[in-house]
C-alpha cells in the first residue's frame, strides 16, 4: 500500500504554488511515518495545517509570516485584525495574502459543495478584508479538509481515488485555482487512535484582484 498523492493546478492563477504543494506533501507523509500512522499532521485543526504550508512555502523560494498583526478593512470602516499567512516569492516577489478555514469530511456524504462551499467563501472573505484596497496582492483562500476514513478498515486504493474523483468536481464546479492532496500509506487506516486518511487543500483566489 503506497501513498497517493496529486496536486491539480487552474488557469494559472497559482502555478507557482505546485513546489510548495510537492514540499507541503512530503512533510505530511514525513509526519504519518514517523508516527507510524496513529497520529497525523492533519488531526489537529487549521494552525498546524497552515503551518506546515507555511514551511513548505519556506522550502519553495518563498517568505512568509503567520499570525501577525494587521489592519483589516470592513466596508467603510478598519480595525486591528491578524492575518493567517502572508507569502511572497522571492523570485517573482509575488504578495498573497491568506485566510485559512479546517474542516473535516465525510466522503460519504451526498453533496460535497453544499459543504465545501460556504468554507472556502468564508476564507476568501476573511482574505479581503485582510489586504483591504492594496492592489499588489493576492488574496487566496485556502481550506484543509482531513478527510474521515470512507471504510471500516484499511482504505484502498479504489476508494480514495472515488472521493478524489469527487472532490474534483468540486474544485471544477466552486472555481478553485489550486487542489492538492496526500494520503499517507501509513495512514490509510487501521489505527484505532486517528480515523483520517489524508488530507485535501483546496485554495481559491480572489478574481478581482491583480
Amino acid at each position: 500500500m503506497s501513498s497517493i498523492n496529486g496536486v491539480i493546478p487552474k488557469d494559472g492563477a497559482l502555478n507557482e504554488w505546485v513546489g510548495i504543494s510537492e514540499e507541503w506533501r512530503m512533510m505530511v507523509n514525513r509526519y504519518a511515518r514517523v508516527h507510524e500512522g496513529e497520529e497525523n499532521a492533519f488531526d489537529y485543526g487549521e494552525r498546524p495545517c497552515l503551518g506546515l504550508w507555511s514551511a513548505a512555502a519556506w522550502r519553495s523560494g518563498f517568505i512568509g509570516l503567520e499570525e501577525f498583526k494587521h489592519v483589516k478593512q470592513r466596508e467603510e470602516s478598519q480595525h486591528t485584525g491578524r492575518c493567517d499567512l502572508w507569502l511572497c516569492n522571492e523570485t517573482s516577489r509575488k504578495n498573497y495574502y491568506v485566510e485559512a478555514k479546517h474542516a473535516v469530511l465525510q466522503p460519504r456524504l451526498m453533496s460535497l459543495v453544499e459543504i465545501i462551499a460556504p468554507l472556502i467563501n468564508k476564507a476568501m472573505h476573511d482574505s479581503q478584508s485582510t489586504a483591504g484596497e492594496a492592489s499588489d496582492v493576492k488574496n487566496v483562500g485556502l481550506l484543509f479538509l482531513s478527510i474521515r476514513n470512507p471504510s471500516s478498515e484499511k482504505a484502498t486504493d479504489r476508494e480514495l481515488h472515488d472521493v478524489m474523483a469527487r472532490l474534483k468536481e468540486v474544485q471544477s464546479e466552486l472555481g478553485c485555482d489550486l487542489m492538492t492532496w496526500t494520503f499517507p500509506s501509513e495512514a490509510r487506516g487501521g489505527s484505532e487512535a486517528s480515523n483520517t486518511v489524508g488530507v485535501v487543500m483546496l485554495a481559491k483566489v480572489l478574481k478581482n484582484r491583480n
